[in-house]
């Protein structure tokens, strides 16, 4: 726990309604007052207060997890952090490295950086949720530092001592007038200050400024100053960004994702110039689960779903509904869906559900499993191949939920007899393997996991 926050966070589990913090309303400062209002305005918590003298803060949450400070104006000098955890992890021992390593996986898509990061996950309190996007840009970096950084031309137009590029007469007649021994000229030159480098430049003094992890502010700090030495530290715009963004060729490419990291960071502080000033401006930090979930389900499938023979396929886009009119198009989206060449085998929907599934959520899956056959019906299929694998109907599809106290498991079975499975997924248990997945045990119960969750049977009871 960092210096200035002596005091035991606060915890509070996701969908819980008006817990009571006992921070007095007298306590709050306004800055404490203006982070509240923000975070009840985006939705990620609900704030109220218990009314009388007394009055003390409570706090609504919903699918959001985050961690946030408030620096209370009773002359403590002492922080309140409010932790919001995931029911998921509540009884975990090492609840935050493991939430960290569910991020990882979720957002940064595999464990590419997973070693690299690990010391940032091994963290000696529990005192605040870190900004993976922060670690992603720094791991990031490294890794493009070590292929090169860009170099680009830049036009010059300055006074030199010899002749170089174009001469530009107006100037030059200043210079004969003041009879001055040089030539005004405009040039070309190779440098590494170039809008791409200038981007990565002011996320990472974004996070400099705005990160609470000391590990993680030091070594932005770090990068950034040796990074400032060849690159202007100067603004850009958020057009200018975007425009850039969506013009890459062979030269720039690599800068691609690091790009896309870049621009969530500079958005999330919401700092219209970084450089201006010295002032820290803390980000409160939250995710969404409902969507972390459905990434990290994904990216399991993705990458360790054991029949090489069959595609896996994560959010694929199919045309549902024909728009006549003003009304366009629109398509159906599953989570997961898994094909046999252009076949559809399996529909997998990731739900983050704290009890079970809704009506909607069925004929959802309903509508997946009436169209995803009616697909499969009208691929020519190769006379010789054996007519049960011609057979494209799909009966059932998988709803997928989070083993939590209140989950449920079991079947729902429509009136034309199609199934929908809900099945519940142990998350802690899929993080050990994924913590050893280089072992061949832990790839092998990964493996059996995956089969489970697809298998259009019940789901046994613990």
């Amino acid at each position: 726990m960092t210096s200035d926050e002596t005091v035991e966070p606060i915890e509070i589990l996701e969908h819980k309604k008006k817990f009571d913090t006992k921070i007095l309303y007298d306590q709050l400062s306004e800055k404490d007052k203006s982070i509240l209002q923000q975070l009840d305005d985006q939705n990620k918590i609900t704030c109220s207060y218990t009314g009388g003298s007394d009055s003390s803060l409570q706090i609504t949450t919903n699918s959001f997890i985050g961690s946030f400070s408030l620096s209370l104006n009773d002359d403590t000098d002492k922080k309140r952090r409010i932790n919001i955890i995931p029911k998921i992890f509540k009884d975990r021992e090492n609840k935050w490295k493991d939430f960290h390593i569910f991020l990882n996986y979720a957002m940064i898509k595999d464990f590419k950086y997973f070693e690299s990061g690990l010391h940032y996950y091994h963290r000696s309190s529990d005192s605040s949720l870190l900004n993976i996007l922060h670690l992603a840009l720094i791991l990031e970096y490294e890794d493009l530092a070590k292929k090169g950084l860009l170099k680009s031309y830049v036009i010059h137009s300055e006074n030199t001592s010899s002749m170089r590029g174009k001469l530009l007469l107006q100037h030059q007649m200043l210079n004969d007038a003041m009879k001055k021994p040089q030539f005004f000229c405009e040039f070309d030159e190779l440098e590494y200050d170039s809008i791409e480098n200038r981007v990565i430049l002011e996320a990472l003094t974004v996070i400099e400024c705005t990160s609470e992890d000391s590990r993680i502010r030091m070594k932005s700090m770090d990068i950034a100053q040796r990074l400032s030495g060849i690159v202007q530290k100067t603004t850009v715009p958020k057009l200018t960004r975007r425009r850039m963004m969506q013009s890459y060729n062979r030269q720039n490419l690599r800068y691609q994702h690091i790009h896309k990291i870049c621009d969530q960071i500079i958005d999330e502080a919401g700092i219209e110039d970084i450089y201006s000033g010295d002032t820290s401006h803390v980000v409160p930090v939250f995710y969404d689960m409902n969507l972390l979930f459905e990434e990290f389900v994904q990216n399991i499938f993705k990458n360790y779903y054991p029949d090489k023979k069959l595609r896996v396929e994560t959010q694929f886009k199919e045309k549902a509904w024909d728009g006549e009119g003003d009304l366009g198009p629109r398509k159906m989206i599953p989570d997961i869906t898994i094909w046999d060449g252009d076949i559809c085998k399996h529909i997998i929907d990731v739900k983050y559900k704290i009890d079970s599934i809704s009506t909607g959520d069925l004929y959802q899956l309903g509508f997946y499993i009436h169209e995803f056959s009616k697909l499969n019906d009208d691929i020519e299929f190769d006379l010789d191949i054996d007519s049960d694998d011609r057979d494209g109907k799909i009966e059932h599809a998988i709803a997928l939920t989070p083993e939590l106290p209140n989950s449920k498991s079991g079947k729902y079975i429509s009136r034309t007899k199609k199934q929908v499975f809900v099945k519940r997924i142990d998350v802690n248990a899929c993080l050990e393997c994924l913590k050893n997945i280089n072992d061949d045990e832990n790839k092998n119960k990964l493996s059996n996991m995956l089969k489970d969750w697809i298998k259009p049977e019940i789901q046994s009871t613990n």
